[in-house]
């Protein structure tokens, strides 16, 4: 008998195959059990191949199937129930008497005692002698005599064990077969602990390196898995929840017989899938094993698979297992069955090999540590499969060298595994200030281009006081965006040094050999050339807006060999002119406020009264007042904004036709 299966995916989804021995000329029934909450995933899910005929539909209990309107008390039982179940037909047993009747409630009454007296309480019942009393503490048994009520507390009753024994529930199946005896396989998928994998590296004296992944299974189900071949998944099949366990009646709309208004002309749009395309939807359990062979057959080549024993230097002989790569999925199956309980783990190796391009390497980025490189090892998957993101140990011959975590690694590619921090090297780097230099400007249509050459120096002073030699990886970030990059190594001894550049994402790596107790300087120079642009005009003559300044701190000042450019000194003069006559539109403007306010006092004054001889003076001084105002609104003003505005045009045609052009 061929073993059950369990395949176990990344995502938390376990797809079981249990066997089942059918026996010939009889029915065979089958009960396949699992937690509550999981029925719909098995639903969706279940499979039956083999030598078989299903002799009756899987049945199953639904899971809302104990939801009911009845709440059973854990104290007061009887109590609590007569208050629920008011108006159900009972029988009650008390003595040598039984009572039969409609439970009419509950009802409170004094009783005498030593002391103080206390509540008692008593079921009333209505039979055809009338309302009954018994005292709950005589009563021996109580029976409801409908078998609805006795069903909804048979349902309330599930769900109390529910809560101390969840989930537990079975698939009944009747399989028939014509051989004597055959087997069955059961398939179905349901929610699990994910699997997770372990890798360990060992480094060997002979330069050496051992590769091991273990997956670490959960068995977090409420049954053994004895015997079990075990399968372990890379890959993120989609996966979700559905309805398929709970009974359901939808709720219907309302439709009127009658229709309040006459349907009216309606229109059908044509769609393009023709009806000879419709197919009937395929069986969801195959009747015989020959309609579902192909499939069954695809599957087990895949996934049912002999695992080969090898052994591996300086390590115990371990039983691999036997890997297949599926489209995205990269299948891991254990050699042989192995059993774990209900509630526990087991570790259970997966491959052994040698990584012949694997080798431990130095490397240093300033994030991860200011002064000290990081032992790692330059990884690539030389094996034929794919690795799956998972903790990493590395071991020196038989001392702990640290851990790291190994990327998701497709056969061939390769990553970066920082696993122990190096103390006997030293890193110190050095960043200069980006320095930045004119070095060109031209000035064309009244814009100003200006290039700068901008550098960004860093240095690295590497020390080794190891007796050993290392591969040595140190990435650089970028300091400027699109710069050429120059980089130099010089030791002490003024050995040459070769090395190697690789670009990144943002920087460069830059490989070398580190000899023993070795002194280096590493030396990268990066450089660009920028541009800026500042416009000396507005968009038009009137808007009155330039940089002038920039001319006049750029050349003028500067003591440049322009700054006595004619064309240079015409726009500065006419800037000046501008200038000024803005200076006498705020004077004028500032004028006419002040003998806006002196009119406004004189008012004041005028109304208030006086001596005859000082109203007088004080009327005189206001025409005054209104005749400058006028004669600044109506005439200066006028006159400055028109010189000012013909002034602007001026220099913005002057600056529009400005070609300068020279190299600093």
């Amino acid at each position: 008998m061929q073993p059950n299966r369990a395949t176990i995916y990344s995502n938390g989804i376990a797809d079981f195959q249990r066997v089942f021995t059918v026996s010939g000329n009889k029915i065979n029934r089958i009960s396949i059990p699992f937690r509550q909450q999981h029925l719909g995933d098995v639903l969706a899910s279940l499979t039956v191949s083999g030598l078989v005929e299903i002799e009756s539909p899987p049945s199953f209990q639904p899971a809302n199937q104990d939801d009911g309107s009845i709440r059973l008390p854990t104290e007061n039982a009887i109590i609590e129930l007569a208050h629920q179940l008011a108006g159900a037909d009972v029988a009650i047993r008390f003595g040598n008497t039984t009572l039969e009747g409609k439970l009419v409630g509950v009802q409170d009454h004094e009783e005498a005692t030593g002391g103080e007296p206390v509540t008692g309480k008593s079921l009333v019942v209505l039979n055809q002698e009338g309302f009954s009393r018994v005292h709950v503490n005589q009563i021996e048994a109580l029976k409801f005599l409908e078998d609805s009520i006795q069903t909804e507390i048979d349902k309330a009753l599930s769900r109390r064990l529910r809560d101390i024994k969840p989930n537990s529930t079975f698939i009944d199946l009747e399989l028939t077969t014509k051989e004597p005896s055959t087997e069955a396989i059961i398939q179905y998928t349901i929610p699990a602990a994910a699997w997770k994998i372990s890798y360990r590296v060992m480094l060997h004296n002979d330069a050496s390196i051992e590769f091991h992944g273990h997956a670490i299974v959960d068995n977090n189900t409420d049954e053994d898995w004895k015997d079990f071949v075990i399968a372990v998944v890379m890959g993120q099949p989609i996966s979700f929840t559905n309805d398929l366990a709970d009974s359901k009646t939808p709720r219907r709309s309302h439709v009127n017989v009658v229709q309040e208004s006459a349907v009216g002309a309606i229109e059908i749009e044509e769609t393009e899938m023709a009806f000879d395309r419709v197919r009937e939807p395929e069986p969801l359990y195959p009747a015989s094993y020959e309609s579902h062979s192909e499939q069954t057959q695809h599957f087990r080549k895949n996934l049912m698979k002999t695992a080969s024993v090898m052994s591996r230097v300086g390590s115990a002989a371990v039983q691999e297992a036997e890997i297949t790569e599926t489209g995205d999925f990269c299948i891991f199956e254990s050699a042989k069955p192995v059993s774990i309980a209900a509630h526990r783990s087991a570790i259970i190796p997966m491959f052994a090999t040698t990584l012949a391009e694997t080798r431990p390497v130095l490397h240093y980025l300033t994030e991860n540590h200011v002064e000290r490189p990081f032992r790692a090892l330059r990884f690539k998957n030389t094996t034929t499969h794919s690795l799956g993101r998972g903790v990493c140990t590395v071991y020196d011959g038989t001392t702990y060298a640290g851990g790291c975590i190994l990327p998701a690694t497709k056969p061939g590619g390769d990553s970066l595994l920082p696993h122990a921090l190096e103390t006997a090297v030293k890193v110190v780097a050095k960043l200069h200030e980006i320095k930045s230099q004119r070095n060109r400007i031209r000035v064309s249509d009244g814009v100003v281009y200006e290039s700068y050459h901008k550098t960004a120096t860093t240095e690295y002073h590497i020390r080794s006081s190891r007796n050993e030699p290392f591969l040595f990886l140190l990435d650089h970030d970028d300091r400027l965006r699109e710069s050429k990059t120059d980089v130099q190594l010089n030791r002490d001894d003024e050995i040459p040094v070769s090395l190697e550049t690789e670009e990144l994402k943002n920087g460069r790596r830059v490989v070398f050999d580190l000899r023993a107790n070795d002194r280096l300087e590493l030396r990268i120079v990066q450089s660009t050339v920028t541009q800026s642009r500042t416009r000396l005009t507005g968009n038009n003559a009137d808007e009155g807006k330039s940089k002038i300044g920039w001319l006049h701190e750029n050349l003028i000042e500067s003591n440049t060999s322009l700054a006595e450019d004619p064309a240079i000194l015409n726009c500065i003069a006419i800037q000046k002119q501008i200038d000024e006559t803005s200076l006498r539109i705020l004077q004028t403007t500032a004028e006419i406020e002040r003998l806006g306010n002196r009119q406004q006092r004189l008012r004041e004054n005028i109304k208030t009264g006086g001596v005859a001889q000082q109203t007088v003076r004080w009327q005189a001084d206001l025409g005054n007042a209104e005749d400058q105002i006028v004669k600044l609104e109506e005439e200066q003003l006028p006159r400055l904004n028109a010189v000012l505005k013909e002034a602007h045009h001026r220099l913005f045609e002057a600056l529009s036709n400005l070609v300068l052009e020279w190299n600093e």
